[in-house]
């Protein structure tokens, strides 16, 4: 089952994490960070709270995957100190780190982008057009998250 923006609850998000457990290599981690910086940035900046708040609920990802925090951590920095520099190259990498890890699996890449979005207390239309980028990138339609345009 995948997370809509409308209904963020606990078993699709766990299910998202053990989907992340079982992926859990560097290229995933930074494809986790470039999906979650994405929506991030979608409205073209984030502020420190943001930041924050958006560190901490990925650092509780990595933690229920059991991904090194660390690691996690310097991948978000690098990915989110690249948007800062120039978003649009940074987001142009960050689907390419999303198409190098794309397969049948990787649903819970979107999932977790949704939650991201979320993590501010909103999931607005720019950040909802994020997701959907980061849907196709996947090879996935975002229709399967909740993310249809009709919304």
């Amino acid at each position: 089952m995948s997370l809509t923006p409308a209904s963020l609850d606990a078993a699709p998000l766990k299910a998202a994490i053990a989907d992340l457990r079982a992926h859990a290599d560097t290229a995933h981690v930074e494809a986790l960070a470039s999906a979650c910086a994405i929506v991030a940035y979608a409205d073209g900046w984030v502020t420190g709270a943001e930041r924050r708040a958006m560190l901490l609920k990925l650092q509780g990802f990595a933690l229920g995957a059991g991904l090194d925090l660390a690691a996690t951590a310097d991948a978000f920095d690098k990915v989110t100190g690249a948007f800062d520099r120039d978003p649009d190259l940074a987001e142009s990498e960050g689907l390419r780190r999303l198409r190098a890890v794309a397969g049948r699996d990787a649903a819970y890449l979107v999932d977790i982008a949704c939650a991201i979005a979320d993590a501010d207390g909103g999931f607005d239309a720019a950040e909802r057009e994020a997701a959907r980028r980061i849907s196709r990138a996947l090879g996935l339609k975002p229709a399967r998250f909740g993310l249809d345009e009709a919304r």
